[in-house]
């Protein structure tokens, strides 16, 4: 016997689950816990209570499940990018010079918990990394539709 759930009551619910099991266990239980799963009003709260704050007030995301998506992945996926582990994870391109070497920073870095960063001397040294975005959890399809904005920066 089926009854109905206040859709509240079934929000409350799904924002006390961990995210992975309303995705791939409640959104299939019937149209309205996925309707609940899917609403904005759910993913903007998940995003309030996980503490995903959007950059620029003026800026509100058109999709908010997207908006959570993006931020629960937002990280680094390059491998060692500070040196902590030598040069391990990299692929050295060029090593001109006295290549590439592993010191601590000459000036205090913004990041209080860099202690190591990658430095090269009077001729051209150059490293590379390949990233797998599947095998960092993103699928083709996910890549396809919503092409996220891919940022690479280096200190």
């Amino acid at each position: 016997m089926a009854f109905h759930i206040p859709v509240d009551i079934l929000e409350e619910v799904f924002l006390n689950l961990p995210a992975h099991l309303v995705v791939s266990v409640c959104r299939l239980v019937c149209r309205q816990w996925k309707d609940v799963a899917d609403s904005e009003s759910f993913c903007r709260e998940r995003c309030r209570r996980n503490g995903y704050h959007l950059r620029e007030s003026s800026k509100v995301p058109s999709d908010w499940r997207l908006f959570y998506f993006m931020c629960k992945k937002r990280r680094n996926l390059i491998k060692n990018p500070r040196g902590e582990d030598e040069l391990q994870g990299w692929e050295i391109i060029r090593n001109g010079g006295d290549g590439w070497r592993i010191e601590r920073p000459m000036a205090p870095h913004p990041n209080t918990e860099v202690q190591t960063n990658f430095v090269t001397s009077f001729s051209t040294c150059s490293k590379s990394q390949l990233i797998d975005l599947e095998e960092e959890g993103y699928s083709q399809a996910f890549m396809d539709e919503f092409q996220p904005h891919i940022r690479v920066s280096d200190w």
